[in-house]
């Protein structure tokens, strides 16, 4: 009886002291890794938006994201710098990623599949297929002030990737002395 009595009480008291212990707080953040830049000259990647014409498609090349662990979560920036004619407010810049397995096949139908150092061809058809992944609005008429730039957060699951940009405005993109690019970060989870 007398151990009995003296197990409920340290089973009292062990209930009162393992929330304190077991469940101790986590912290979850956010590890940056190296970034790659799409852009026409200079970047990790190809690809060329000068003098994108209106309504019409630019194709990065691909990047392999890699066969083995890897981060799923990445954080984009996509910059487009002025026009070559001014602007209409409120048109927009579109930015879609294909997905793909391997190196022949992904979203969408692309007329000609990039290469990791080469651009490719698309069908504005077939940007339903792809992932939208945001769009930089025109706040402004003036061709030389229209530098728009978005951020954002998105998941890759597949191994390679590659940006495809829709011109939906009715003006050309600049093509003279541009800095249009795409920098993709991978921030994967890091728990504390």
């Amino acid at each position: 009886m007398y151990h009995k009595r003296r197990l409920i009480i340290l089973l009292s008291i062990l209930t009162l002291l393992i929330p304190t212990l077991v469940f101790a707080q986590n912290k979850i953040y956010i590890a940056p890794e190296t970034a790659v830049t799409w852009t026409d000259t200079g970047g990790d990647e190809v690809l060329d938006m000068g003098g994108l014409a209106t309504d019409d498609l630019a194709v990065g090349s691909f990047l392999d994201l890699g066969a083995n662990s890897r981060s799923s979560d990445y954080v984009f920036t996509f910059f487009v710098d002025q026009f070559e004619t001014d602007p209409v407010v409120g048109e927009s810049i579109d930015l879609y990623w294909a997905t793909g397995t391997d190196t022949a096949n992904f979203d969408g139908v692309v007329t000609t599949a990039p290469g990791d150092s080469s651009t490719g061809t698309a069908v504005l058809a077939e940007t339903p297929n792809l992932m939208y992944a945001g769009s930089a609005i025109v706040t402004t008429t003036t061709a030389a002030s229209a530098k728009l730039r978005i951020s954002g957060f998105i998941r890759f699951f597949n191994r390679y990737i590659f940006p495809v940009i829709h011109n939906n405005t009715a003006d050309a993109l600049n093509r003279t002395g541009d800095t249009h690019s795409i920098t993709l970060i991978p921030v994967p989870p890091e728990v504390q």
